[in-house]
């Protein structure tokens, strides 16, 4: 069975929508459409949107209705949705006119709009149009946390933060982020069942982060001292560090080399943040780099995301 999954995402984001799927999937993912007969979890995805059986592929929208009227499908209690895209924009005069469309091209089964047992799946990009059934879907959960009570301009998206996780924790079950400001990433963390961690140097910072996770109804492990005095003796699966611009609390000139170096022991993954290209610092300290990828705000706010090893 061959499965498309479709990686949804705004220009800004896409090398780091791409990383996302890479990671949950296990193998280069480098296109909005994403074929294989590999089946994972998509429903805590930031970016992947959903996944489908692959039913049907046509160059044009009526070469597609063609084909699903000669392939005789039976679906009972179905809905069907055309995502909208470049492609349908220009093709079709309306979404609602093209559902309707293929709905008289399906002559077997029944339409079930307010409780469908079937969601059938219209996509189209420049190489054509596809036809799936859909067997997964995003739910979306993040957004919610875009309401968290506390937030600061600089920080990090809900969605993106979801994508940060997904990425640094996949397989992991303790998570900790050494300079957590608001918590923004800490709350995703939480919200997957991650034993998490936060800190900040900033108190007023923790008490930020603190409220936004009691808001929404996490442990508030918030701590509040210097990064390089964590886990003295321990170590903890994964880390996420959005470092520091020196905005709320001065940075010492060589606080990222101190860093990587002190948490080489002490993760096995780790993924920084960093306003400036950091692949060549991590392996210079001993990390495998595993995947760069990028991200802005505005276009303007860029940020380099390294996946790392140790």
């Amino acid at each position: 069975m061959t499965l498309m999954y479709y990686i949804a995402s705004p220009e800004e984001d896409r090398e780091l929508a791409y990383l996302e799927a890479t990671i949950m999937l296990e193998e280069p993912v480098n296109s909005a459409f994403h074929f294989t007969e590999k089946s994972v979890d998509i429903s805590q995805s930031a970016y992947v949107k959903l996944c489908g059986e692959l039913k049907l592929k046509a160059t044009v929208f009526q070469e597609l209705l063609e084909k699903i009227k000669l392939s005789n499908f039976y679906f009972d209690q179905f809905r069907i949705e055309i995502h909208s895209s470049k492609r349908t924009r220009a093709d079709l005069e309306s979404n609602v006119k093209g559902v309707i469309a293929v709905a008289d091209a399906l002559t077997n089964g029944n339409p079930n709009l307010n409780n469908p047992a079937i969601h059938l799946d219209i996509l189209g990009n420049e190489s054509g149009y596809y036809f799936l059934v859909r067997q997964s879907i995003a739910n979306n959960s993040w957004q919610a946390h875009i309401k968290k009570p506390y937030s600061f301009s600089s920080s990090l998206g809900a969605r993106h933060c979801r994508a940060l996780v997904n990425i640094a924790c996949h397989n992991a079950k303790t998570f900790l982020d050494p300079c957590c400001g608001f918590g923004s990433v800490v709350l995703e963390a939480a919200y997957l069942g991650l034993t998490t961690t936060g800190n900040d140097l900033n108190h007023k910072q923790v008490w930020y982060a603190e409220e936004n996770l009691k808001h929404f109804g996490f442990a508030q492990n918030i701590l509040n001292q210097n990064a390089l005095t964590l886990l003295p003796d321990s170590t903890v699966d994964a880390i996420v560090v959005d470092f520091p611009y020196g905005l709320n609390c001065p940075t010492p000139e060589d606080f990222y080399r101190d860093f990587i170096k002190y948490y080489f022991t002490r993760t096995k993954t780790l993924v920084t943040l960093t306003m400036i290209p950091f692949a060549e610092e991590l392996e210079k300290a001993g990390y495998q780099v595993q995947a760069i990828a990028m991200t802005y705000k505005g276009f303007r706010f860029k940020r380099y995301i390294t996946l790392a090893k140790t």
